[in-house]
């Protein structure tokens, strides 16, 4: 049914304004199914959404979120960095790269990108959670713990619980 609706919009006379453009339509689809978990169905429509409009950045963004989903951290990666490529003043598309990073054991990178996030969102507390955890990681210990502490200032009470484990 939605693929049919899609040819009818596909042949609209775009002047009358019946439909949307199919970019649009094919992303909230993609939006639906990863609503309902599907999120092998929802990369599919967020991949022909790219098609149609490949300078979208929240279309890649959407796809690398369902990749996440799906463990497919590498793929999610190639999204998340061609979301930075097109919008690199989100700080958030620096993060979602960042969790990815670090759940492949690239923690130097995920600093890096936690980093810019934080420059754009300096009140974030669970980024410089994830820093943070980042650098314990790597062994740099104390300044991962500054980092927590900081996130714990800003509101993450999680972050309290984990300096008692980490930190102390």
């Amino acid at each position: 049914m939605k693929y049919f609706l899609m040819f009818i919009c596909l042949t609209q006379n775009s002047v009358t304004g019946f439909c949307q453009k199919p970019d649009v339509a094919l992303f909230q689809w993609g939006q639906e199914e990863f609503e309902k978990g599907n999120f092998e169905a929802s990369i599919k429509f967020y991949s022909e959404a790219i098609m149609f409009n490949p300078n979208e950045f929240f279309y890649y963004y959407s796809r690398g979120l369902s990749m996440v989903e799906l463990k497919r951290n590498m793929e999610a990666i190639i999204d998340f960095t061609k979301s930075i490529d097109l919008n690199p003043s989100e700080g958030g598309l620096y993060a979602a790269r960042g969790q990815c990073k670090g759940n492949l054991g690239d923690f130097f990178g995920a600093i890096s990108d936690f980093t810019k996030a934080i420059e754009y969102y300096p009140k974030n507390s669970l980024f410089f959670y994830q820093r943070g955890i980042a650098k314990i990681k790597l062994g740099k210990t104390e300044s991962g713990c500054i980092d927590l502490s900081k996130s714990g200032e800003l509101g993450y009470s999680k972050a309290y619980l984990t300096i008692n484990k980490a930190c102390n």
